[in-house]
């Protein structure tokens, strides 16, 4: 039987990751009642092909909702989140016809280098806000267009996980402006599908789904609804993207404010109420709302290159992260010289290289582990300041940086970055705030008020360290030197 907690009205997020599925209940106060969360497995069957299974997907989402309907019999709606830039393929039923192709899949570098450099590809840029780069579903369709076809022309809709996901809740095919604006087909100051993205990629409107305001209200087929224990009455809203929700969650929406995530991958974010592009294509520019725009850029390498440094360091027994964290914090600040370029998979913001490579610089018999473990987390952090710094050109150059992802678990990480970007960081738990900003657009849409998160959110506080300054300051314009040249090359 639900406890008494479990029977007040509550808002249910599900913010459907990379790597996991993240389940939360939110009471009214955006107090957390219950967290759970499911894996997602990646398959990469070939070099560059990085898919995972939307089938599945729904599957473990439809699995955890027949467990929380039970517990919270009186929840007043199902909100989302996502990670951008998937795309499947999908017949007039809704059934999957392909597995879904996931932002880090690079099958489509050719066609993405030919349509970059080119008038139109910058044209498409400058209207949609979205980088030519192989993570978008723009340049997916444009491979898909080369090498299937007859399968682009035959598919019903092209869309990503979540649009999956929401039809086989709600019977509609329906995209939020945020999701849509990473696809590189939005004009978002039209709010419309952009004609010129469309006939490039050989595809028509009818092929995509609807686009929709994040706050307007859908409705579960009734036999979900019986199948899961929800009631009649459960409202349906589609949110948006991780990105622009994650900024919303963190309360990083005021000018100055930035937000730093770091999971797999990572990004720099900051919020202005205008659309607008960079002359360099080196930022995005995605949509949330019609007064709030999310500016920034993404880079590949995260978390997952800690993941290699456990395996590069004992291939049978992979060295966990928390080693690897505890290795560093042996090492002195700045890695006793020796720099790492974290470009294990190409990268994003700024350079949208999907052939750049990394490495060690400046390693010599005096390094060990603790070194190279150091000078990893420092470089990823380096790579995030070199974002944030473009991000800077175009707006307001960072006051505070509110941090969030899987890195938050680490206190020495947060520090770090106080360090190496020489401003405030603020965290809470750091991994609901995707969550939570889809809570607040659901509380938003259904006109019921919630607390300030300004003095509701426990934060954790990491003010720079102005001794360690001119040591990373040192290695930072080194990493920039080194950046630049592997970028000319």
């Amino acid at each position: 039987m639900p406890t008494d907690s479990e029977n007040l009205p509550c808002i249910i997020a599900i913010d459907i990751g990379t790597t996991a599925i993240k389940f939360v209940v939110f009471d009214l106060t955006l107090k957390e009642l219950y967290l759970s969360e499911r894996p997602i497995v990646t398959l990469r069957r070939q070099a560059d092909y990085s898919e995972q299974d939307a089938e599945a997907i729904f599957k473990s989402i439809s699995e955890e909702l027949a467990v929380i309907g039970k517990r919270f019999p009186s929840s007043l709606a199902l909100c989302f989140s996502a990670a951008m830039h998937s795309l499947l393929a999908v017949d007039h039923t809704g059934n999957a016809k392909t597995k879904a192709i996931i932002w880090s899949d690079l099958r489509s570098k050719e066609e993405t280098k030919e349509l970059r450099h080119s008038k139109e590809g910058r044209a498409i840029y400058r209207t949609t806000g979205t980088p030519i780069h192989p993570m978008s579903p723009l340049c997916k369709l444009l491979w898909w267009k080369k090498h299937h076809p007859t399968q682009l022309k035959e598919s019903h809709k092209f869309v990503s996980i979540k649009e999956y996901v929401l039809f086989n809740l709600t019977g509609q095919f329906v995209v939020d402006y945020g999701m849509a604006s990473a696809t590189g087909m939005f004009e978002p100051l039209q709010i419309s599908w952009y004609p010129q993205a469309l006939k490039i990629t050989g595809i028509t409107e009818t092929q995509l789904s609807e686009i929709i305001s994040p706050k307007k209200e859908l409705s579960l087929k009734q036999d979900i609804a019986d199948d899961l224990d929800f009631p009649a009455s459960l409202k349906v809203f589609s949110g948006s993207s991780d990105g622009c929700l994650a900024n919303l969650g963190d309360d990083a929406t005021d000018s100055g404010v930035y937000a730093v995530s770091i999971g797999t991958s990572g990004a720099v974010r900051t919020v202005s109420p205008h659309f607008e592009t960079d002359n360099e294509m080196r930022l995005f520019s995605y949509m949330l709302d019609k007064e709030k725009f999310v500016h920034g850029g993404a880079v590949n390498n995260g978390g997952i290159v800690l993941e290699w440094l456990g395996k590069f360091l004992n291939e049978k027994n992979p060295v966990s992260p928390e080693e690897i964290n505890n290795l560093a914090m042996a090492s002195e600040t700045g890695a006793a010289g020796l720099l790492f370029l974290p470009y294990l998979q190409g990268e994003r913001a700024p350079f949208w290289n999907p052939d750049i490579q990394g490495g060690f610089v400046g390693l010599n018999f005096s390094h060990t582990q603790k070194h190279l473990a150091r000078a990893v987390m420092e470089g990823v952090l380096y790579n995030i300041l070199y974002v944030m710094k473009s991000v800077a050109q175009k707006h307001p150059a960072p006051k505070l940086i509110k941090a969030s992802g899987g890195f938050t678990k680490s206190a020495f990480w947060l520090q770090m970055l106080a360090d190496i970007a020489q401003c405030r960081v603020e965290v809470n738990e750091g991994m609901l705030s995707a969550a939570r900003g889809a809570a607040m657009l659901a509380l938003e849409a259904m006109n019921i008020d919630y607390p300030s998160q300004k003095n509701t959110l426990a934060l954790q506080v990491f003010e720079p360290d102005l001794e360690k300054e001119k040591v990373y300051r040192g290695n930072y314009i080194r990493f920039s030197e080194e950046l630049t040249r592997l970028a000319g090359q």
